[in-house]
């Protein structure tokens, strides 16, 4: 077949999953101190606005190792459909777009975790979920929306997001125990709430 005759990949239209994946490198590159707070909501918004993947791949060049590769979602030469750019299988993904999302009861909450909430609001109930590690973290991009955790007594909460016409706060007595594990939030609370609530029951 003649490769002028053949379209462009670049050409391709991105998907709204392939949007929030690089937005969710973004989150991540910012929590780890390689984008500034201006460079983050810069490329977050040309990210949600992107409507090729020509668009979106220049706003994560200068992130990733060149070996390494974002697989789209929807992209025709991806080669799965469940994506982990990192590799890492211990990293999850917490997605929340004008809805809401909850995490209660048993499950897992994982090394590092990223949650997007983007005007709709995350809950993350940990009274009973297992840590994976004794230092987990959770790194928060929120915009016009609210993200809330229910911590059980005995596990330590530190709080570093940086709100923006937002709020973070801390509800409820709590006393860390030795040996308990420890959970650490980063990120971005624009024109949102954080709310980590210590429960007793």
């Amino acid at each position: 077949m003649n490769s002028e005759l053949q379209p462009d990949p670049g050409s391709f239209r991105a998907s709204d999953a392939d949007r929030e994946l690089v937005t969710n490198l973004l989150t991540s590159a910012y929590a780890d101190g390689r984008l500034t707070r201006d460079e983050l909501d810069a490329r977050v918004d040309a990210a949600m606005s992107a409507r090729t993947f020509a668009e979106l791949t220049p706003l994560t060049a200068d992130l990733l190792p060149a070996r390494q590769q974002v697989q789209y979602v929807s992209h025709p030469q991806a080669t799965s459909s469940i994506v982990r750019p990192t590799g890492d299988p211990s990293i999850e993904t917490i997605l929340s777009l004008l809805s809401s999302t909850r995490r209660q009861g048993p499950w897992r909450l994982h090394r590092s975790s990223t949650a997007l909430a983007i005007m709709g609001s995350i809950k993350l109930d940990l009274r009973q979920a297992s840590f994976e590690a004794a230092n987990c973290e959770l790194n928060v991009t929120c915009i016009m929306g609210s993200v809330k955790v229910v911590v059980p007594q005995g596990v330590e909460v530190i709080d570093k997001t940086v709100p923006i016409m937002g709020d973070h706060k801390t509800r409820g007595p709590h006393q860390p125990s030795p040996g308990a594990p420890t959970l650490t939030i980063r990120g971005l609370l624009l024109m949102s709430e954080l709310d980590v609530d210590y429960r007793t029951s």
